[in-house]
């Protein structure tokens, strides 16, 4: 299920070494604080909405709502991953071209 395999990568599980890591590199590599802050905000969230599906106790209607909210928070994620990849990316290239 997508919502597990994003709660593996990007949620509370993840040691807090790893999720520091991750917000000092999107830091370092130019990505704001309002960036950064929305970033762990979506994580936390996301983490929220995994917990609140896998208890059980919500009718079909929530979960689909909590469901969209999650696809939502996961692509926003990913984007903002995906664009420090691509700056990490870029940066290593000007570092082997030298």
């Amino acid at each position: 299920m997508q919502f597990r395999e994003t709660r593996a990568k990007c949620s509370a599980k993840i040691s807090a070494f790893y999720y520091w890591l991750i917000t000092g590199l999107l830091l370092a590599l130019g990505v704001t604080m309002k960036d950064t802050a929305t970033f762990e905000k979506s994580v936390q969230e996301l983490d929220a909405i995994v917990t609140k599906m896998e208890s059980g106790d919500l009718t079909l209607d929530e979960s689909l709502k909590l469901f969209e909210q999650g696809v939502k928070l996961t692509r926003a994620c990913q984007k903002t991953l995906a664009d420090a990849e691509s700056k990490i990316e870029k940066l290593m290239a000007e570092v082997e071209s030298q």
